[in-house]
């Protein structure tokens, strides 16, 4: 999972993620190990992705290379928990050709 979330802030894999989940063995241990080395700051709690999640604490803010953002919570899913990323990916980008600008819907 560390070595997933540090690919994706290098733009080395899965520039175009939207959503990924892993199911967590131990969550207490996520930070230490899940995120071990990767610089992030709390955020707020993002909304459940499915009904029955219920957040655990607030999201673990990174940032890629780029500049993307990307929101990392822990949910409990009545069965056990769940490390939720979900991206800020614009869904759409419009070339002003004469001003060479890109505006971001």
């Amino acid at each position: 999972m560390n070595f997933f979330f540090k690919s994706w802030m290098r733009m080395k894999s899965h520039n175009n993620l939207e959503h990924y989940e892993v199911n967590l063995t131990n969550p207490e241990e996520f930070i230490a190990i899940g995120l071990r080395d990767i610089p992030y700051e709390m955020g707020p709690t993002v909304p459940e992705p499915v009904c029955c999640y219920t957040a655990v604490e607030g999201s673990f803010e990174i940032t890629r290379k780029d500049g993307q953002t990307a929101s990392i919570c822990v949910f409990s899913n009545g069965m056990g928990f769940s490390a939720v990323m979900t991206t800020r990916l614009p869904f759409f980008k419009k070339v002003d050709t004469k001003k060479k600008k890109i505006s971001i819907f």
